[in-house]
């Protein structure tokens, strides 16, 4: 089957999985042939974000082919089963070291900060859709650009050498990509912006010492707003219109990750 379409009907399960004696199943794993090419597989991990997401994820799969290619470890009968819950991972609280002294200053400020970011009554600038509403809330829409070793080796250094990350180009592309598609009246210069409450952050790097990285199969990413004002863009055009929403991606990230607090 081909993966795409397999994802699809994977994707119309809700998590969890009720299984025949009432048990509710919040992980499952697919193991499938995308064509009739030999010795061909594609594995899917079916899970919520609160289990697995990003890097933990990989981690998940990486440790299975592990287990998998491992010889003599053992059989799944031996494992000790309804002891799971000795074994369940920190939360992030604890992962990241703890709760923290600062968090009535540093804390409050970070709430304060995307509290603000939500009171705002001016909407994002956007694109018109097609439809009044959605008729099927089961089916994802997936956007897939693929770039060839070269093309993303040429991309990876020029963000280097400007001192950009990726995930503050997708934003920053995403952003100037509105605008491109539908126009700012020139009367909404000032105060159009395009506005995200779902912009990803990574806190592995927040682990300490004690946590091995690699085994740490649980949510690992935290979700912060952002958005890319027009204003400064308006007159820009071209590398230097690209450049200027970076700068105001990367603003915005390194003031996020400075916090102390940010993983709490």
């Amino acid at each position: 089957m081909d993966p795409s379409t397999f994802l699809q009907s994977i994707l119309s399960n809700k998590i969890p999985y009720i299984l025949a004696d009432g048990f509710e199943q919040y992980l499952r794993v697919f193991v499938m042939r995308p064509d009739n090419t030999l010795n061909t597989f594609c594995i899917f991990l079916h899970a919520s974000h609160s289990v697995v997401d990003a890097k933990p994820a990989l981690n998940a799969i990486s440790l299975l082919l592990e287990w998998m290619s491992t010889p003599n470890l053992g059989s799944v009968a031996d494992l000790p089963w309804g002891a799971e819950h000795r074994n369940l991972p920190p939360g992030p609280v604890t992962a990241t070291g703890g709760p923290r002294e600062d968090w009535s200053t540093n804390g409050t400020a970070l709430l304060q900060k995307i509290g603000a970011f939500f009171g705002d009554p001016t909407p994002s600038h956007g694109l018109v859709g097609e439809t009044t509403h959605i008729t099927d809330t089961t089916k994802a829409q997936r956007f897939q650009i693929t770039f060839t070793a070269q093309e993303s080796t040429r991309i990876m250094q020029a963000l280097k050498s400007l001192g950009f990350t990726f995930s503050e180009l997708l934003d920053a592309a995403t952003a100037l990509a509105t605008f491109e598609l539908n126009p700012v009246p020139e009367d909404k210069f000032e105060t159009a912006r395009v506005a995200n409450d779902v912009s990803v952050v990574s806190i592995t790097d927040r682990l300490p010492s004690t946590i091995d990285r690699r085994k740490h199969i649980v949510s690992c990413l935290i979700n912060t707003p952002f958005m890319i004002h027009y204003a400064p863009l308006a007159r820009l055009s071209g590398k230097t219109r690209l450049v200027a929403a970076l700068g105001q991606a990367k603003e915005q990230y390194d003031a996020w990750l400075a916090n102390p607090c940010l993983p709490h």
